[in-house]
């Protein structure tokens, strides 16, 4: 039945809450008990994932679980949702990576003997909708192909646990529904470059660094009909716990009012992210930092005054000021070369894919 699902969620939930496990506000998926045995738990549909700082309070979640659910227990968590987790005990670190996917990835198209490439896309190629099929024969020719199924596999891998290769997979969805030969040859480019890093995983431990964001923009991109693709990232302890590359709704004036907009897309993600840390965990009395690479777009953030170069940007992206007024969000520059949300925005080389890569804590 279509109500299933809905009536299975409120009985767990219920549940839960009847042995103090409390539902977060932020996430409607995440459980958590605050008392004397913290414990955290994730649920998708019927598979829970579960941690804290006692295993003798998750055997007891366990138990209790089992008692009105009867489940199947796989102690440690090394794989789920399609994710392989891997705990490095001495070094402190954990690693997630989807490398089954990229094997379909490559299966898919057909690449089990490609060649390996640097660079998710070359640099300057051209893939928007300019370039789609015309032709009635082409066009019938690419429903042939496995355009929108290989997207598919791109779009959850990129937006699991690589995103090096989000901005890339978000140029090639702008033409999902008619893609062209020159689209094919651009997802099979992007494919080939993953299959040179599968071994790449997402790590989490590296560092100790608390909360940071960064946020960058590209302005006036042709294949987005002159409209500007806003990136940002936030990471934790080294490793990137949300990132997004997506076409702004408006054309951007200049590049600081792409930059502008950007840092309010990413101000919107870092309140969502500030809130369900202070449920999960304890209230956070202290601006989270956010990183930015245009002077301009920040001086506007930080004085929120009257000026006529910026009195037609849409009441809406005027949301950061806000945010940096009541001391929720400190805004700082980050040179280019360091800022790694510019991996979002546009097509890179190697030498830069590489880099920011293993700033977003991708590692081999």
């Amino acid at each position: 039945m279509k109500q299933a699902g809905r009536i299975w969620y409120f009985t767990l939930s219920d549940f839960l809450n009847s042995i103090d496990m409390k539902r977060t506000n932020s996430d409607h998926a995440v459980f958590v008990r605050h008392n004397n045995k913290p414990v955290i738990m994730g649920i998708y549909v019927d598979d829970p994932i579960y941690t804290g700082p006692n295993v003798e309070d998750l055997l007891e979640l366990e138990e209790q679980l089992n008692a009105k659910f009867p489940f199947k227990a796989l102690g440690d968590a090394s794989y789920y949702l399609g994710t392989t987790i891997e705990h490095n005990w001495e070094a402190g670190t954990i690693s997630l990576g989807q490398s089954h996917y990229i094997d379909a990835a490559i299966v898919l198209p057909g690449l089990e003997d490609a060649k390996p490439v640097t660079t998710p896309l070359p640099p300057g190629l051209r893939v928007g909708p300019n370039y789609c099929p015309t032709d009635p024969d082409e066009i019938t020719e690419m429903k042939k192909i496995p355009y929108r199924e290989l997207l598919g596999i791109l779009m959850y891998v990129t937006g699991g646990t690589r995103p090096d290769a989000a901005h890339h997979t978000n140029m090639l969805a702008q033409v999902a529904s008619n893609p062209g030969r020159i689209h094919w040859e651009a997802a099979k480019h992007l494919v080939r470059y993953l299959k040179g890093t599968k071994n790449y995983r997402l790590t989490y431990g590296s560092s100790v660094e608390g909360l940071v964001g960064y946020s960058d923009a590209s302005h006036g991109n042709e294949d987005l009909g002159w409209k500007s693709m806003s990136g940002y990232a936030f990471l934790i302890g080294g490793g990137a716990i949300s990132w997004s590359a997506k076409k702004q709704r408006v054309v951007a004036l200049s590049t600081a009012e792409s930059e502008y907009i950007a840092m309010t897309h990413a101000a919107k993600e870092l309140i969502w992210i500030r809130t369900f840390l202070s449920e999960v965990f304890r209230p956070l009395h202290y601006p989270s930092l956010l990183l930015a690479n245009n002077q301009s777009a920040i001086i506007m953030a930080h004085y929120n005054t009257f000026h006529p170069r910026a009195k037609h940007i849409a009441l809406p992206y005027h949301f950061i000021c806000d945010k940096v007024e009541d001391n929720t969000i400190m805004l700082n520059w980050v040179n280019s070369e360091s800022n790694i949300a510019d991996i979002f925005t546009k097509l890179l080389d190697g030498r830069k894919t590489s880099t920011f890569a293993f700033g977003l804590g991708l590692h081999a």
